[in-house]
């Protein structure tokens, strides 16, 4: 265990002897969800439509000096680190168990800070968060084995993922040939317990030392080797490439790669991706 640390870009507000935070307000909250139930009319009840989640806000209450030209000075200093109408504020956690999360937000609401005595000040400072999401520091990469459950497919798991509250909506997917051989048709599904079950399709071969990659964050598509891109053959059932769900608890994220031919040594699917926190 290790004491919790709170930074806006690289300002520290859990500086300890004359500068805090406070843990009472909105650090532990999650957005809205965003659409609704269809009705039809003489049908008991709704029909249930899959939600999305919306933008994220939390609270982060401080204190700081401990006499009164001291925190004048030190006040300056926040509203600066923390006042960017231009950009959003990188906003950094450093959690109780050492994990580093970070998010994209921007403070909206005036400041109001509270005077303690004649020594210091309290404020809330109400962040919002438009992605909705805080995001883990370390990349994570899996791939595939050269074994599987047949000779046409392959099943990869990816199990440090699975402490993500959020959607897994940035992940950068790469669909590679085999060393003397091509991955014919490949097909990718979300075969997660309780997953979304989306699926991804290159109807195209990818030939031997060849590869496609796929990055939902950015929807770009990077070929790899002399590959012939053809973006038409890319087809996907869901609202990105791929996106994963945040597994319920006991449950990792799993997907299947499946090809039309055997998959030839050195052929698969590497997935990176960083954690991903509901705001």
């Amino acid at each position: 265990m290790i004491r919790e640390r709170w930074f806006a870009d690289s300002y520290e507000f859990t500086e300890g002897d004359i500068r805090d935070v406070e843990y009472r307000a909105g650090q532990l909250g999650t957005p809205a969800m965003r659409g609704s139930n269809a009705t039809v009319a003489q049908r008991t009840g709704e029909l249930w439509r899959p939600k999305v989640h919306e933008a994220g806000d939390f609270t982060l209450s401080i204190w700081f000096g401990t006499y009164q030209r001291q925190a004048q000075l030190m006040w300056d200093d926040i509203v600066r680190a923390v006042i960017a109408p231009h950009r959003l504020v990188t906003w950094r956690r450093i959690t109780a168990n050492g994990e580093t999360r970070t998010c994209q937000g921007e403070v909206t609401a005036a400041l109001q800070p509270t005077a303690i005595a004649q020594n210091g000040y309290r404020a809330d400072l109400e962040v919002h968060v438009p992605s909705g999401y805080w995001q883990g520091e370390q990349l994570l990469t899996y791939a595939s084995g050269d074994t599987g459950p047949d000779d046409r497919t392959r099943v990869l798991t990816l199990p440090g993922l699975a402490t993500s509250t959020a959607a897994l909506e940035a992940l950068t997917i790469r669909l590679a040939g085999g060393k003397d051989a091509a991955l014919v048709n490949p097909v990718l599904t979300d075969t997660t317990d309780r997953g979304r079950a989306d699926v991804l399709r290159y109807n195209q071969l990818i030939g031997a030392k060849q590869s496609l990659t796929l990055d939902n964050d950015t929807w770009a598509l990077a070929a790899g080797g002399g590959l012939a891109l053809n973006s038409a053959a890319v087809q996907y059932t869901g609202d990105r490439y791929l996106a994963l769900a945040a597994a319920p608890p006991g449950v990792t994220q799993q997907l299947t790669l499946t090809s039309s031919s055997p998959i030839p040594a050195g052929a698969g699917v590497t997935v990176s991706g960083y954690r991903s926190f509901l705001c």
